[in-house]
This record gives structure tokens, C-alpha cells and sequence, in this order.
């Protein structure tokens, strides 16, 4: 939690225009999962959010960046505006170039 809030702080000094993180933030992982099956495939109930996607979701209220690159969930998810931020989910091992209208 100590480690979320200073992320946060740094985040809102930063405002960075790419975010690179492990996990999507919540709002988003619906858009990756079009159907609920994906998730409970890996014994995760229908609405489960991590704390982690949770902070994405915060971090989203203080700043859109231009691009979130995730790839927790081993999807290929690629170029998918969600609410005027641009998301890209990776498969497992999957690379991306980012392109110079990101930075």
C-alpha cells in the first residue's frame, strides 16, 4: 500500500505520456475479456479486480497518457483507444515497437 501511494505521487509529478506496467488498469480488462469465460477459465469469479488494476484505475483519474502497454493477462490486445488513452496487451513473449506519436 506504502509502495501504491508513492507511486501514485511520482505519477502525478511525472505525468508521463507512456506507462508501462504489468497489470492493465481495471476499467480496461473488460475491453481485453469480451467475455467473462476468459477469466474464469483461470478461477477468477466474474468482477475480480487486483489492487494493482485498481491503481492503474487511480492513476488514470489523475493523468491519461497517450499510450498503457500491459501484458499480465497474455492477450494480444493491440491499439485499442479506451477512453482516449491508446492500451496495448501483449501475449507472453510478444514484443512492441513503440512508435514516435507515442513518445
Amino acid at each position: 500500500f506504502t509502495q501504491m501511494l508513492h507511486c501514485i505521487e511520482i505519477y502525478k509529478c511525472a505525468k508521463p505520456n507512456i506507462v508501462i506496467s504489468h497489470v492493465p488498469p481495471a476499467c480496461y480488462i473488460g475491453s481485453m475479456h469480451k467475455d467473462s469465460h476468459n477469466l474464469r477459465r483461470y478461477k477468477f469469479h466474474d468482477g475480480f479486480q487486483e489492487n494493482t488494476a485498481l491503481l492503474g484505475n487511480e492513476l488514470l483519474k489523475l493523468h491519461r497518457p497517450k499510450l498503457w502497454i500491459s501484458g499480465h493477462h497474455h492477450i494480444s490486445h493491440k491499439d485499442n483507444t479506451f477512453d482516449g488513452v491508446s492500451f496495448v496487451g501483449l501475449a507472453e513473449l510478444e514484443d512492441y515497437t513503440i512508435e514516435a506519436a507515442h513518445a
